[in-house]
């Protein structure tokens, strides 16, 4: 008997990889940005990512397509950060940037990649 984290797709363990580097990268946000308003506005985000990343590690392709754009607005609202003047240093939003976007992109290659052919016997 396998556990549904054996029988999931390795694109989605990549992809649960990715988002729990990034959801890491939101609870280090705070850490680093001294506690300001900003960090501590990534910490629900960071439990957010990291229960996602627990649901694409077992499979669940339901989750995947949610998953896809919160990582795609994700990445464009760390993108609107890179560019202020905030306590948190940029590189936290550069990793949680390429994490959440590289995400997305496993994502794309799973989602919408063309089934296979199922031949009746």
């Amino acid at each position: 008997m396998t556990s549904p984290v054996q029988q999931a797709s390795s694109g989605y363990r990549l992809a649960a990889l990715l988002l729990g580097v990034s959801a890491l990268l939101h609870l280090a946000a705070p850490i680093f940005g001294g506690f300001s308003g900003t960090g501590l506005m990534l910490l629900p985000i960071f439990i957010l990512y990291a229960a996602m990343a627990y649901g694409l590690s077992i499979g669940w392709r339901w989750l995947a397509w949610i998953t896809f754009f919160v990582t795609a607005i994700g990445g464009m609202v760390a993108m609107s950060y890179l560019w202020s003047f905030d306590p948190v240093p940029t590189w936290v939003f550069a990793g949680i940037l390429a994490a959440d976007w590289a995400c997305m992109v496993v994502l794309f290659g799973v989602l919408w990649r063309s089934p296979t052919r199922q031949v009746a016997l």
